[in-house]
């Protein structure tokens, strides 16, 4: 089927309205988005040839009476998208469908013999590819996250401490070889945003710092120390920020003067008693909470958004975050900022990555001064399915 690029923007438009909306109408959509009817209705009918809507339960009529509306929805059924997380001691992927429904979870624990990341993404993707083979559904894309310094848009790694990645390294050669779908690298921070930008869709804030905490190996291999491990997320005006060189979020704490193996001034000796000694993980959170409150008021941001293993010291963290950014506020009404732990569990990051696949086949075509273009809306879906 032959569509134009106008006609390509104007499906993508529709997509996005009903992925934000749905169920809606065809009247609702016209009406949202300021296509005509006829226009609408020529749409459903391309959308209709690829199996992406099915009708959803009618509305209500107006008070004049008539004939109820026709409610459209996504079809969830379309196909899945695989999200794979890998840190320095573990990788674990989730299979997740459009509307955020977890498929499968898999998981591995890392050893000192198979800590090459291409090791790693190898042994995964055969385990994944069996998985998969299990399912009726087919995958429609592949995201890998994993820290360090990565370009989403070319889909490549371009630095990583932990994982001792000190040059580019393109992992979808790959990947493509056991899956035939188009394939996104993210960086494990950003990919938490996703998440929530996903979950929250309309609702989400418009300005928030999501910051993932994970108690781990502090490198892949040659550094057995157990440590603890940070990486922010920023999201400014409902975009995920990247910065011009892809390292926005990359953090070290203002007080590490000298060389430790974390990425706080905490000496290896603590970091190592990180998991058993509370005291030393309440130390942390205290120079992290001061590092964050400075960010938290220049930006005037609306969330901070803590992920991954400090749950079970939510109600402790919270208040000393809390606190730090009071005293970091130079006014006497409060700071507006809400910190919350999200509750999603281990899946928080591959469900993350997934998500941003899924953000990007219903999003809208859009070419700026500070972000790169990149496929997405109904250009990536029908690559997908046809």
């Amino acid at each position: 089927m032959t569509i134009d690029k106008v006609s390509s923007f104007n499906i993508s438009r529709v997509l996005n309205c009903l992925y934000h909306q749905q169920p809606i109408s065809r009247i609702e959509i016209s009406r949202q988005i300021g296509l005509d009817r006829s226009t609408v209705s020529k749409i459903m009918y391309t959308l209709d040839d690829y199996n992406i809507v099915e009708p959803a339960d009618k509305g209500v009529s107006t008070p004049r009476g008539g004939r109820r509306p026709d409610f459209l929805q996504l079809n969830n059924k379309i196909g899945f998208v695989i999200g794979m997380e890998v840190q320095t001691d573990r990788w674990f992927a989730v299979g997740v469908t459009i509307d955020g429904s977890i498929l499968f979870t898999l998981s591995e624990t890392l050893t000192e013999e198979n800590t090459s990341l291409q090791q790693v993404i190898e042994q995964a993707m055969q385990r994944l590819t069996a998985r998969c083979a299990e399912l009726p559904m087919k995958p429609m894309g592949v995201v890998v996250t994993l820290p360090g310094i990565i370009d989403p848009f070319q889909g490549i790694i371009l630095r990583s401490n932990p994982l001792n990645i000190d040059e580019t390294l393109d992992l979808k050669p790959i990947i493509t070889r056991y899956f035939d779908v188009p394939v996104l690298v993210e960086n494990d921070a950003n990919s938490c945003c996703w998440g929530e930008l996903f979950k929250d869709k309309l609702e989400a804030a418009e300005n928030f710092l999501s910051v993932l905490v994970e108690l781990r190996r502090t490198r892949i291999s040659g550094a057995p120390l157990q440590g603890i491990g940070v990486g922010l997320g920023i999201v400014l005006n409902k975009h995920v920020h990247y910065g011009k060189n892809f390292s926005a979020g990359e953090f070290q704490s203002v007080f590490c003067k000298t060389f430790h193996s974390t990425q706080f001034s905490i000496s290896d000796e603590e970091a190592a008693k990180m998991v058993s000694d509370e005291a030393v993980l309440v130390k942390t959170f205290e120079e992290l909470a001061i590092n964050l409150s400075l960010l938290v008021n220049t930006f005037n941001l609306s969330q901070v958004i803590i992920l991954g293993d400090l749950s079970p010291h939510r109600e402790n963290l919270s208040k000393i975050l809390q606190d730090k950014i009071q005293e970091n506020w130079s006014y006497d009404t409060p700071a507006a900022c809400e910190v919350r732990f999200t509750d999603l569990g281990r899946e928080t990051v591959a469900f993350g990555a997934a998500c941003m696949f899924i953000e990007r086949l219903f999003s809208v075509p859009t070419i700026s001064n500070t972000q790169q273009a990149y496929a997405c809306g109904f250009d990536l879906l029908k690559t997908v399915l046809e």
